[in-house]
Parts: C-alpha cells; structure tokens; sequence
C-alpha cells in the first residue's frame, strides 16, 4: 500500500497478516472460523472473509493511493470468481472472534473495489483488485 499525505509525501508499506485470529471465514448464519487456511471462494455457502492488519499508521488527510492484497492457492480450482474488497470503518477494529456474524457485521467503508484475478495463476497472484484512491473517513 503506498500512502501519500496532503504535504505531498508518500510511504510504502508491505504488512502482512500478525495473528492467526486476524485472518477468518465468517460464513452467512454460522460461527466465525478462525483458520490457518482461508476458503476464499466456498461453493457450500457465501461467506464474508475478514483480513487484520495491524501496526498501519495513515496520517489525517492522507490519501492511500493504491493498495494490493496478496494470496497464495492451496488447491488449483477453475471457473469464474468475483471478489469485493471492502475496509472496515473503524480506526483500531478488534480481532476477530468466533461470534456468528462478527466479520460480516462489522460498519465498512462507502467504497468497494471488485473484480476478478486473472485465470491461470494458481499460486502467487498479484492482480490488483483497485478502484479509485479512497481518503480516510
């Protein structure tokens, strides 16, 4: 993610996942999974996926530029996928737990980037799913 503040200066930064309970499935109507392995796309249920990243600091009035997010496949699975990125509305969210709906209910921003990866790329992909450079709430 590159964050560029109103003074005009930017900052990269590479953050992954910290904990194992800042990564979870939360699908519609049953517990929150707190797991090593996510199932981003589950063909049993929709389900919302919840990612943490901590130790993040955007300066007030600094625009996030671009912003990717990384996955690796376990399991090498065709057809069509969809995704929707979205943040959570909140300036220090909590971990996750195993509360039914505690991904899913959580307040989001206003705005949603969607898109598809890119067929063919059963490992690493860093297909960005971008939308418009969004400014803090």
């Amino acid at each position: 993610m590159t964050v560029t503040s109103s003074s005009g200066g930017s900052q990269a930064l590479d953050v992954a996942v910290g904990s194992s309970s800042d990564d979870a499935e939360d699908p519609i109507g049953l517990k929150v999974r707190l797991e090593s392995d996510l199932d981003i796309v589950d063909a049993d249920v929709n389900q919302t996926i919840g990612l943490r990243f901590t130790g993040i600091s955007v300066p007030a009035g600094a625009t996030i530029v671009n912003a990717y997010v990384q996955f690796r496949s376990k399991d090498i699975t065709t057809g069509p996928v969809s995704l929707t990125i979205q943040g959570q509305a909140s300036d220090n969210p909590g971990t996750f737990t195993t509360a039914i709906g505690n991904i899913s209910s959580r307040p989001r921003t206003g705005r949603p980037s969607a898109g598809s990866p890119r067929p063919g790329r059963p490992s690493a992909s860093q297909d960005p799913i971008s939308g418009p450079p969004t400014s803090p709430r």
